[in-house]
């Protein structure tokens, strides 16, 4: 868990392990009997209990042999980061993720997955591995528990249909900030960043990195993932990201280089040289030609 370590130092937290009241985790699924075969939607909410909670974790186990993840859902989630993103992985979806300054509340949202019942018969959404911090600048951790849900999938249940997503709006301007540790990646430069889409969730980061403004277009995007050890550590290239969201919304943000190219070594300006160096000298024979006529 290399990243959680990484977000923990460049947050400020410490932990610290005491134990307080306990922050409650929970599966609500609206109706505990649900169609075979319809689509159902299941959302993992945190009740702090008063409480600052500025980290979490857990696992999300369900029976992969009764039903399967057809989608996972995160926009606007309490996470501003997340260490582990929702992903199904067999029967287990695993996730943590960082709210800094906390939060407070008795239903934040985490994140919702839909479900394809397969079989009729009685389900169990557990929740379990469960983990929480308190935003006091000790880390303390706080006692968790689970309310977790059970269905059933009978085909003489009512339909509930899952809301479609309707966004239409680029996810919101993104955070970063370059970082350096000796313990971490061998002391090299990494780019921190994350930003968050409040209706869809963000789908994937891309980034591309050059010395020269003129070619951003020409370079290619590689999927990337926060942090980012940047390519040139020299940080004398431009550093774009873009965030991609569910429902193909985008967000682009450019990094200046933090030093400067010397006008010299730049391959732009002298190939411009070149060719202008070229025409003229092609003018000037020209011109010398019909002189001499």
């Amino acid at each position: 868990m290399r990243h959680k370590y990484i977000y923990l130092l460049v947050l400020g937290f410490t932990l610290l392990p005491r134990w307080v009241s306990a922050a409650e985790f929970l599966v609500d699924t609206k109706a505990s009997v649900l169609m075979l075969g319809q689509p159902f939607e299941a959302a993992v909410y945190l009740n702090s209990e008063g409480m600052d909670i500025n980290a979490f974790e857990g696992v999300l186990e369900f029976p992969a042999d009764k039903m399967e993840v057809k989608e996972i859902r995160e926009g606007n989630t309490v996470a501003n980061f997340w260490i582990e993103k929702p992903k199904a992985d067999g029967g287990r979806i695993k996730y943590s993720g960082i709210t800094p300054g906390g939060y407070n509340g008795e239903r934040g949202f985490l994140f919702s997955v839909v479900f394809l019942p397969k079989v009729e018969g009685r389900a169990e959404l557990k929740l379990h591995g469960l983990s929480a911090l308190i935003n006091d600048g000790l880390g303390t951790a706080a006692a968790a528990r689970a309310r977790n849900a059970n269905v059933e999938f009978s085909l003489a249940a009512p339909a509930m249909p899952v809301a479609p997503l309707n966004d239409r709006k680029q996810p919101e301007p993104f955070e970063f900030k370059l970082i350096s540790d000796p313990d971490l990646y061998g002391g090299k430069i990494l780019l921190v960043f994350s930003t968050k889409d409040k209706d869809s969730g963000i789908d994937k980061f891309e980034i591309k990195e050059t010395r020269y403004q003129a070619l951003i277009n020409q370079v290619a995007w590689k999927t990337a993932e926060s942090p980012y050890v940047l390519a040139d550590q020299e940080l004398k290239s431009y550093v774009v990201i873009r965030a991609v969201d569910k429902a193909g919304n985008e967000r682009v943000t450019t990094i200046e280089p933090k030093v400067a190219l010397p006008w010299y070594s730049n391959a732009i300006i002298w190939a411009i040289l070149t060719a202008s160096l070229s025409v003229v000298g092609v003018g000037i024979v020209l011109l010398w030609r019909n002189f001499k006529r």
